[in-house]
This record gives structure tokens, C-alpha cells and sequence, in this order.
């Protein structure tokens, strides 16, 4: 699976428990595979070496991202692809990932409604983004939720 990173350490058998597997996500196991070469082990017990890889190759961020929490009331037949397709628009180039990480429903949102909460994700390719950077792209989103689907932040 892919080319083999630096090395960075040994992947070790114990005798009488179970090899590993699977690849845990960023890293590539290479040499022997502890499943099927159990009999090949060297003497120090290393049977492959482990090496770290970028999956799908993309270069890891020179600047940091900021993030920004969102949650609405909003009618329960408006679909959550709508808001993030508007926040999205609104962002533009800025915008790295949108992602729910809470919808509500319940008395306190009321019959018909939900609460969704979004996580908005920002990034400039070329500089680190100040807080005021931040807070523009924040206001556009408002802005923009408002205008097309009229919601407004959660009180």
C-alpha cells in the first residue's frame, strides 16, 4: 500500500498475542506482515518496520486554521446540506471543511423544529488568517444564512 515513509520504529509479536492487522490511518507497514510471517521473526522480535505516509498525498498545511462554531433553530424539513452549501458559498476559498457535530430535537427547539450546530473550518493558503480575518468570513455566513434561508444564530 503505498511507498514506505521514514522509519520509525519496529512493529513487535508478542508470543501468544495476536499480530497486528490493520494499518492504523497515516501509517504504512512494510517488510514482513506479522500474520503471515510469524516464523520469520528476526531475533530482536521486530518482524516489519513501520513508516509514516500522507495519505493521498497531500502536503500537510504550513499555516494554522481557525475554526468557527455555529447552531440554528430551523425548520425540521430543512436539510443540513442546505445551510453548509450556503456557508460554503459564503466562505469560498477560505472554507477547508464544514461539519455537524450536533443536531437537537426536542421540547426546547419546539414542535417542527431542530437545533443544528456546525463546525466551519478556515484556511488561507498563503498567510495565517487573523481573527479578523476569521470574523469577516463569520459575518459574510450570517449574512448570506439570513438572506437565503433565514436563520439566524441560535439564542
Amino acid at each position: 500500500p503505498g511507498e514506505l515513509g521514514r522509519r520509525v520504529g519496529h512493529l513487535f509479536v508478542r508470543h501468544g498475542h495476536a499480530p497486528l492487522l490493520d494499518e492504523p490511518p497515516g501509517l504504512a507497514v512494510g517488510g514482513r506482515q506479522p500474520a503471515l510471517h510469524q516464523q520469520g521473526q528476526r531475533a530482536d522480535g521486530a518482524v516489519g518496520e513501520i513508516g509514516v505516509r500522507q495519505p493521498g498525498g497531500r502536503h500537510l498545511p504550513r499555516v494554522p486554521a481557525i475554526t468557527r462554531d455555529f447552531s440554528f433553530v430551523c425548520d425540521e424539513s430543512l436539510e443540513v446540506g442546505k445551510i453548509e452549501a450556503v456557508m460554503a458559498k459564503a466562505g469560498g476559498k477560505l472554507v477547508e471543511n464544514i461539519r455537524v457535530f450536533d443536531i437537537y430535537r426536542g421540547a426546547q427547539v419546539g414542535e417542527g423544529k431542530k437545533s443544528v450546530s456546525l463546525r466551519m473550518t478556515l484556511r488561507a493558503e498563503d498567510h495565517t488568517m487573523t481573527v479578523d480575518d476569521a470574523e469577516k468570513v463569520t459575518k459574510k455566513v450570517l449574512f448570506l444564512l439570513e438572506k437565503e434561508l433565514g436563520l439566524t444564530l441560535r439564542a
